[in-house]
């Protein structure tokens, strides 16, 4: 059973502050150390923030601050002096701004957030970023060039780390990678009942590793790619 409750006032002004808290559960299917089922994974979180959606023009804006504790996760490292793999409870706090305008024909959409995740030894999770943020425009065309689209944008993902416990001598190693910045760009054409659409993401081709763990293995990032689409509306 989990529980959800959240309540939200909206002024005159057009700001609306709410809260709301949630829990949540996973079941585990594997086994630990000892050959015995993980337990279910659960969690628990607590949100507030502020919705502003100002006159007379069309945008909304959103700013939230959550706090998150995950327990029975399974956890690689094992907590420091535990006898399993499923002790101390992880949490993960942070906060998140986004915000979406249409002016005329030009949509813009921005986000930015902050995640400060720990294992239950109180170090950061493995492969989880810290800062992400993003910013799109997109433009559709009036007049002559009617159905006409196009829009850019930039992504930029922080750094992340892997950390471990030597077998050898039980000292903490940890690596951590560098964050990085991407640009996309997309062009689309609507015409009658279909819609092209071509996508180009990491336009540079900027190269770098995602993830990096303690034990030796590198993931390269998404390397330039262009994708096409046709759509038919019946």
């Amino acid at each position: 059973i989990s529980t959800r409750a959240g309540v939200m006032y909206e002024f005159d002004n057009g700001i609306s502050p709410y809260i709301n808290y949630a829990e949540s559960f996973e079941p585990v299917l594997r086994l630990d150390m000892f050959g015995e089922p993980f337990d279910i994974s659960t969690a628990k979180q607590y949100e507030a923030g502020i919705k502003w959606q100002p006159t007379g023009i069309n945008a909304l804006v959103t700013v939230s601050a959550f706090d998150i504790e995950v327990s029975n996760l399974p956890n690689p490292n094992s907590l420091v002096g535990g006898n399993s793999q499923q002790e101390g409870v992880s949490k993960v706090r942070g906060f998140e701004a986004e915000a979406n305008a249409l002016i005329g024909g030009l949509r813009i959409d921005g986000n930015l957030s902050y995640l400060d995740a720990e294992d239950p030894n109180g170090l950061p999770l493995t492969s989880i970023s810290d800062w992400q943020a993003s910013l799109f425009a997109l433009y559709n065309f009036q007049g002559a060039l009617d159905g006409l689209s196009f829009g850019g944008g930039v992504r930029y993902v922080g750094g992340n780390e892997s950390n471990g416990i030597s077998a050898i001598n039980g000292d903490l190693l940890t690596y951590r990678v560098d964050g990085r910045t991407v640009g996309d760009l997309s062009l689309g054409y609507d015409f009658d009942r279909f819609q092209l659409r071509v996508t180009a993401r990491n336009v540079t081709n900027e190269e770098y590793y995602s993830v990096c763990l303690v034990r030796g293995d590198c993931f390269p990032g998404e390397k330039r790619s262009i994708n096409g689409s046709l759509t038919v509306a019946f």
